[in-house]
């Protein structure tokens, strides 16, 4: 799928029902390195993976990498809370709003 997220069409995976884990890969990857993760995860949590600004089928954003992120995690894709971050190196954009871990 893909959403605008702060201008940027941000390509991204929201599957399954629950509580939200969320998956960010890290510098030089993108989603399809939770590929075999998220079918299993989506049987009993809600599961976002995103592709960060240019990467995988996301383009280069104009306010780097965290700029979705923070998108996202401001109400875009209707996130209140996640129970869980599988993250590398984006852990800066959960303390710019603390409560939703």
């Amino acid at each position: 799928m893909v959403k605008k997220i702060d201008s940027i069409a941000v390509n991204y995976i929201d599957e399954g029902e629950g509580d939200i884990i969320l998956l960010l890969h890290g510098w030089g990857a993108n989603i399809t390195l939770y590929a075999g993760m998220i079918g299993v995860l989506a049987r009993h949590h809600r599961v976002i993976a995103l592709d960060m600004p240019g990467f995988g089928k996301t383009p280069d954003g104009a306010r780097g990498v965290a700029a979705p992120l923070d998108g996202l995690l401001n109400g875009d894709l209707e996130v209140a809370r996640i129970v869980q971050g599988v993250e590398d190196q984006y852990c800066g954009a959960f303390f710019r709003r603390p409560g939703i871990l």
